[in-house]
């Protein structure tokens, strides 16, 4: 008898130790760590997309794809395509398509504020008066900007900032105003 109650109390024992471990590591062994997430889903999606009609036609498509590499600081990349078109009054046209690329770093300080570090190559034909001669151009581009968010995975985000290599080539004037929505962001 005082065998089998030893032995009920030893299995009551290692029952509850079991059930213990189970429930403080959610079923799995404390010693092993929980099963990454897949790379895939860490990565987000933004850009730019602007459309413009008139004597001024302006069609911008620019995504962009980048990795979450902690909760704040995301590298990305984008692409851009311009198609400009304008009528000037004394009937001459300027018309230029612009395309390049952008490695972008950008750092969330707060949720919603974060700062933006950008090296983008344009290649186009820059001066009117050059309608044949297409080369690339570089801008340094640092600023910051806040974001929404408008639900769980999808945010709007207005964007400020200074080109530091500003040359007359350079298409757009400091500061640089960006207003886009992102998704993951």
């Amino acid at each position: 008898m005082k065998n089998n109650t030893l032995v009920a109390i030893a299995f009551l024992f290692m029952f509850t130790a079991r059930a213990q471990d189970s429930a403080s590591s959610g079923g799995l062994n404390p010693r092993t760590k929980p099963p990454r997430e897949p790379w895939y889903t860490r990565l987000v999606y933004g850009g730019n997309v602007g459309l413009q009609f008139g004597n001024a036609t302006l069609v911008d498509v620019s995504p962009i794809v980048g990795y979450r590499v902690t909760e704040r600081l995301v590298p990305a990349v984008g692409i851009t395509y311009q198609y400009i078109n304008i009528r000037f009054n004394n009937g001459q046209r300027y018309i230029n398509t612009i395309y390049g690329c952008s490695g972008i770093l950008r750092y969330y300080f707060l949720d919603n504020l974060y700062g933006h570090a950008e090296y983008q190559k344009l290649n186009g034909q820059w001066f009117p008066w050059q309608q044949n001669e297409r080369y690339w151009i570089t801008g340094l581009l640092v600023g910051g900007g806040y974001r929404q968010m408008l639900g769980a995975n999808v945010g709007l985000g207005l964007t400020v900032l200074w080109n530091l290599y500003d040359t007359p080539e350079w298409p757009y004037q400091n500061p640089i105003v960006r207003l886009g929505v992102g998704v993951g962001f």
